[in-house]
């Protein structure tokens, strides 16, 4: 019936319940509706049920001593636009040792919202209960003041909406949580928002907070403390107003995660879900500080005002790339130190990995690690992916081939950039044996692809490692299958300033499984480093496929330096002294490109590589005084134009020149302990000397010198042979001048 004067009460005692029925009303309001003018107080195990439509508290509400208040407002589904919970300005509600419960469309708090010791709270608006009606316009918390929870109590909120001014979650006895549920089980989709006026902080060990909204924005800091998780499934999260609001993972073993997977923080099939920017932005910094401290995002983009800082052991960032890969902008510097680490994984099916860029300095200090193994294409895809394996996988390709499979021999092919490097790497085909159809050998997963601008100086003195996984082995029936290797990925840095360090940079291939049938090895990667000066970078590039004792090796991959000051433009192969018949490839980044020209002052090619220019329309072409390096141990085979008449000579590498290939030399030639091989044009063939133990020119059958036909051969100055060396022509004619 009718309640009249409720002004200020208390509750109290086991069995001393105040219970208002759904027909129930305060004076001067309709049945359902129901008002308190003065304070509520519930304590000592006492009961409270309000089962109405409206429930309004002019004043303060406290529950204490193991007390509940339960409001219930279900039997009013058909009415659920009207239907509310709410504080007048100023009240505060404290819920300690107590239970709150509310079946309804959540609570506007007049103050602040305070729960504690071991306290539990349910707020349930979810469309799981009250159907498509209730929508994040009526499902909603507000807390204009403090929003806390501590001491081991737990918070569930499954609502449209949470606004508060600011949270802290915290913990004392026991394990401590808070979920604000606003789109997973509530189901409102991109409608859904947690606002959050001043700061977000979750400290203490056995504390945890889970938020799953359309949209987080925090008009302050976000801090996870001491031990503490914070867990956030969004869309897009927003943190703060100005330079000095921050996200920070702080304390050992604080974790955080920022997840924008429609998936993650929507029930619904994904295509009900139209906002799916899965963005951060942070207005100041970035701080990941503690032992074991970690920051996990999955993100199309990331941006932060600031510099961003991940220091202590085994601190960790990962970032996690969707289809269309991730961007991530850093307003101050970028900065790894004390064995911290950051792991990059691009999109198992697209390969699309991340691009960075840096406003200050970039450093990767010794012992840190920025790591994007196995992080690109996976198993079975990617353009250098081999197909029609049986017993034995083949190794991806990528900057170099990919070696080839036990039963087929077949690697995957070469693909990408060797000056604008941006591909991931590929994953080594699977394989499977007849007698265990369904053991499945997976091939090893690409690296990843990571390419960053940097608007200072960068330091590498640690290790970043875009290298391809190892196949695995499967089968169990007296026969074992293998899958390849996946090939390395790219890195690619571009520095405003100087590049230094002592550090490695690899993009190695992955080794191939090893069985009763042996599958073949990853191809290398590729490497660019851009900068001002490259003069203190003294690192280690690694770009071979590495040594296995059974299968086959693939080929390498490539490096290439330029140095803005002095405009030097090098290119190093490196195989490491490891035999394979696989060699690196030169491609450009537009494939299609017609008669493309690639101007270097050295090739170095060191170890055993191998590179190929593969287009019959493309010249490398060494620049004035350039020439061709190395230790007089790898191959440039030319399908297309090398042109070395502007160079300095051929003194420290070989040289293959294929059918259709040519091969300009100098107006004064010097092949010293290296090789010369011709089987297609030789041109400006004038005073030659071939010298030292190993020094060779061969011109085989369908050699010729320019404008003579193929087996002809017309040498236009003075030909010197001595110290062991050995000049051998096939030819029809051989004419001297």
């Amino acid at each position: 019936g009718e309640l009249a004067n409720a002004r200020g009460g208390r509750v109290a005692g086991r069995g001393g319940p105040l219970r208002v029925a759904s027909g129930g009303r305060t004076s001067g309001l309709l049945s359902g509706n129901v008002r308190l003018l003065g304070a509520l107080t519930v304590d000592t195990s006492a009961l409270v049920r309000f089962y109405s439509r409206q429930v309004t508290f002019d004043d303060s509400v406290t529950a204490t001593s193991s007390s509940t208040i339960t409001i219930d407002q279900t039997s009013f589904a058909s009415d659920v636009a009207n239907v509310r919970v709410e504080q007048q300005t100023g009240g505060n509600v404290t819920i300690d040792g107590a239970t709150l419960t509310i079946s309804g469309a959540g609570i506007s708090v007049g103050n602040s919202l305070q729960v504690g010791r071991q306290a539990t709270v349910t707020i349930d608006a979810s469309a799981a209960l009250w159907g498509s009606g209730m929508t994040s316009a009526n499902s909603f918390v507000n807390v204009p003041g403090t929003f806390s929870v501590s001491n081991g109590s737990t918070v569930a909120m499954y609502v449209g909406a949470l606004r508060a001014g600011s949270v802290s979650v915290s913990g004392g006895s026991g394990a401590t949580s808070l979920l604000v549920d606003a789109s997973k089980r509530a189901a409102m989709a991109n409608s859904s928002v947690c606002t959050v006026a001043g700061d977000l902080v979750v400290r203490n060990s056995s504390v945890s907070t889970t938020i799953y909204a359309g949209k987080v924005a925090v008009g302050g800091s976000v801090r996870a403390e001491t031990s503490a998780t914070l867990r956030v499934y969004t869309a897009r999260l927003d943190v703060g107003s100005s330079v000095s609001d921050s996200l920070s993972v702080i304390g050992t073993s604080s974790g955080m995660l920022i997840d924008g997977r429609v998936s993650s923080w929507y029930l619904p099939a994904a295509a009900s879900a139209s906002s799916t920017d899965l963005a951060a932005n942070i207005s100041g910094g970035l701080t990941i500080q503690g032992t074991s401290a970690t920051l996990t995002m999955y993100l199309a983009s990331l941006d932060v005002g600031g510099s961003a800082l991940i220091e202590s052991t085994t601190a960790t960032a990962s970032m996690y790339a969707p289809v269309q890969g991730t961007r991530a902008s850093f307003g101050g510097s970028l900065v790894l130190q004390s064995a911290s680490r950051m792991i990059l994984r691009s999109d198992a099916s697209s390969g699309v990995g991340f691009d960075m860029s840096v406003a200050g300095n970039f450093l990767v200090a010794t012992g840190t690690t920025i790591n994007g193994i196995g992080g690109g294409f996976g198993n079975n895809s990617g353009p250098g992916s081999p197909s029609g394996m049986r017993y034995a996988g083949g190794g991806g390709g990528h900057g170099g081939e990919g070696g080839g499979s036990y039963d087929t021999g077949v690697g995957g092919r070469a693909y990408g950039s060797f000056t604008e490097p941006t591909m991931s790497g590929s994953g080594g085909s699977a394989a499977w044996h007849l007698s265990c159809p369904t053991q499945y050998a997976g091939g090893g997963a690409g690296g990843s692809a990571l390419r960053l601008v940097v608007s200072g100086s960068a330091n590498v003195s640690g290790t970043i490692d875009m290298s391809g996984a190892a196949g695995s082995i499967a089968g169990n029936c007296g026969w074992t299958s293998s899958g390849g290797g996946g090939s390395g990925g790219s890195v690619w840095i571009d520095c405003g300033g100087n590049l230094v360090g002592s550090g490695t940079i690899a993009v190695s291939g992955g080794v191939g499984g090893q069985s009763t049938y042996n599958a073949g090895v990853g191809g290398g990667g590729r490497i660019a480093l851009y900068a001002a000066n490259l003069s203190g970078w003294s690192g280690t590039l690694q770009t071979w496929s590495p040594q296995q004792s059974l299968g086959e090796i693939g080929g390498p991959g490539t490096a290439y330096l330029l140095e803005r000051t002095s405009g030097r433009r090098r290119l190093v192969v490196d195989q490491n002294s490891i035999t394979t018949a696989r060699r690196a490839w030169l491609l450009d980044p537009l494939p299609l490109l017609p008669d493309a020209t690639f101007a270097f002052d050295s090739i170095d090619l060191r170890r055993g590589a191998q590179v190929l220019l593969p287009n019959a329309s493309w010249t490398v072409e060494l620049a004035s005084g350039g020439q061709l390096d190395g230790d007089r141990s790898g191959v440039f085979v030319a399908r297309g134009r090398l042109n070395a008449q502007q160079g300095t000579g051929l003194h420290l590498s070989h040289v293959s020149v294929e059918s259709g290939g040519r091969l300009d030399l100098a107006d004064v030639t010097t092949l010293s302990s290296v090789y010369v091989d011709v089987n297609g044009e030789l041109a400006n063939a004038r005073a030659v000397r071939v010298t030292g133990s190993g020094g060779r020119l061969r011109v085989y059958s369908d050699g010729r010198t320019s404008g003579l036909l193929s087996g002809n051969v017309r040498l236009l100055g003075a030909l010197t042979v001595d110290t062991s060396a050995l000049v051998r022509f096939y030819s029809r004619q051989v004419t001297f001048d």
